[in-house]
């Protein structure tokens, strides 16, 4: 699969915790979204991500289920550009890779540098989507 695309970095060090915030975050912009872990076979929607995925510092946020069929059968192409965010967690941030920063992203890593500060240090959100 060809991504592309432009990288938006969190300045945040990767948290294991990262990963369910950042798929609940996903799951409210996309509520028939589709979560795909990057180092295994496991793809499905949101809300079975949060309960049966293996955990992970690399997977893909699709729009719907169509837009993960498409980029699985064609990568990115126009007719399917801004249905996908890859993310990757590493010590050093957590980089959100987008088609267009400028376009239906705009805004994407306040809100989520937002909804991760509040979940890492509000003690009794720390597992909570807050965002």
């Amino acid at each position: 699969m060809t991504i592309g695309g432009e990288d938006l970095v969190l300045p945040f060090p990767w948290e294991p915790a990262d990963r369910n915030r950042i798929v609940r975050f996903f799951r409210q912009l996309w509520p028939d979204g589709v979560y795909e872990d990057a180092n295994t076979a496991y793809a499905g929607r949101f809300s079975d991500a949060l309960l049966f995925a293996p955990p992970s510092a690399e997977f893909f946020a699709y729009a719907s289920l169509e837009a993960w069929a498409a980029w699985e059968a064609d990568g990115a192409t126009a007719a399917n550009q801004d249905t996908m965010v890859h993310v990757l967690g590493s010590p050093s941030g957590i980089t959100l890779v987008v088609d267009r920063a400028h376009g239906p992203f705009e805004g994407i890593w306040e809100e989520l540098s937002k909804a991760i500060v509040r979940n890492r240090f509000i003690p009794d959100c720390k597992d909570r989507s807050v965002a």
